[in-house]
């Protein structure tokens, strides 16, 4: 110990111990860094004699396809007088390789050779490039064919997949409608729709005097602006004003488009949409004119008691304004409440009305 430190430098005494860990680090590095570019250099060296191999290789094969054409031609053209390049019979591997790799790159040399009665020297030249050419182009064409054919089969799959999407959703709104069509309630509301849409006509109203004496009022539509709202207490209330309504009007025709429910508690809530037609007879009749129609959207909602599926209330709301835009495009309020006012004293004018008073 006493020996190394006398041979030590006087700096280094000096040092702390970071300082020497320092030093030890950069000492480290820079053998590192050495053997890493030894090995660099070494793998460089490996690729280059690979390269030179395979250069050596080629030359061969390309030498002992153009060595016997490159001698043909020399000693061919050896009476002609000289023009140009002149190769020599006794040529070597080596200068034939050369000579046919520059030959191969002069453009000019190439285009008389093609112009001349020996053109099997530009194919010899270029045989072994055309071959591998060919070979490169099919397995692109190959790649682009199997790519495509990948591509349209992916193509085929999505709109496959989307058309089953598609059916599935239409699939399940269609369980959806049937669900609610298969409700007790719902069905009890849509048969009795099916009798205001087909049996109607056919059903036999009790006699004016009788009912009036007997329940003392009339279910006659009084106002046409009465149908905007009703309610009534039972199906059969409902039936009954609304067979005496179909009395009152030229049409008078239900069209229904979807029922949906609804559980509140104790209560189920039966919502129906559709649309009432409405045929008014105007009430001076004059010569061709006909009488006004209007497609009014309705409104129904029917409340029955889960327990016994007895109706407490229905509501009925037929929007005569939205008929009445629809029938004659109105925007300015002013002119739909203008041809509802018209409506409304046709109505209550003409011989359906005042008949039931009769």
């Amino acid at each position: 110990m006493r020996t190394k430190a006398a041979n030590a430098s006087p700096s280094s005494k000096n040092l702390t111990t970071h300082e020497l860990k320092k030093a030890r680090r950069r000492e480290q590095w820079r053998a590192n860094k050495a053997k890493h570019r030894k090995l660099k250099d070494e793998k460089e060296l490996r690729i280059m004699r690979e390269i030179k191999m395979l250069y050596h290789l080629s030359v061969h094969k390309l030498t002992a396809n153009l060595l016997p054409v490159i001698n043909q031609s020399s000693t061919s053209g050896a009476d002609e007088p000289a023009r140009g390049i002149q190769l020599s019979s006794s040529i070597s591997t080596e200068q034939a390789a050369a000579v046919a790799m520059a030959l191969s790159n002069d453009k000019s040399f190439l285009h008389k050779l093609k112009e001349s009665e020996r053109p099997l020297v530009i194919e010899n030249l270029n045989e072994l490039a055309i071959d591998e050419w060919k070979k490169t182009e099919q397995k692109e064409k190959e790649r682009v064919a199997r790519i495509k054919h990948k591509r349209e089969e992916l193509k085929e799959l999505i709109a496959c997949t989307a058309g089953l999407k598609r059916e599935i959703v239409q699939l399940k709104s269609r369980k959806a409608e049937l669900r609610k069509l298969q409700h007790p309630l719902v069905q009890i509301v849509a048969g009795f729709h099916c009798f205001f849409q087909i049996g109607m006509k056919q059903e036999q109203m009790p006699d004016v005097r009788n009912y009036q004496r007997t329940y003392g009022y009339t279910p006659a539509l009084q106002v046409l602006f009465d149908l905007q709202r009703e309610e009534f207490d039972s199906l059969q209330s409902l039936k009954l004003h609304w067979l005496w309504y179909r009395s009152q009007f030229r049409q008078f025709e239900l069209s229904i488009t979807s029922y949906e429910s609804l559980e509140v508690g104790e209560h189920t809530i039966i919502k129906t949409i559709g649309t009432l037609l409405l045929g008014i007879d105007p009430a001076h009749v004059k010569h061709g004119e006909k009488h006004q129609t209007i497609v009014c959207p309705l409104l129904q909602q029917f409340e029955f008691e889960n327990a016994n599926h007895v109706v407490k209330r229905i509501t009925s709301e037929v929007d005569l304004i939205g008929g009445v835009q629809r029938a004659q495009g109105h925007i300015d309020p002013k002119d739909i409440f203008h041809t509802l006012r018209g409506l409304s004293q046709d109505f209550q004018t003409n011989s359906y009305c005042t008949s039931v008073w009769k």
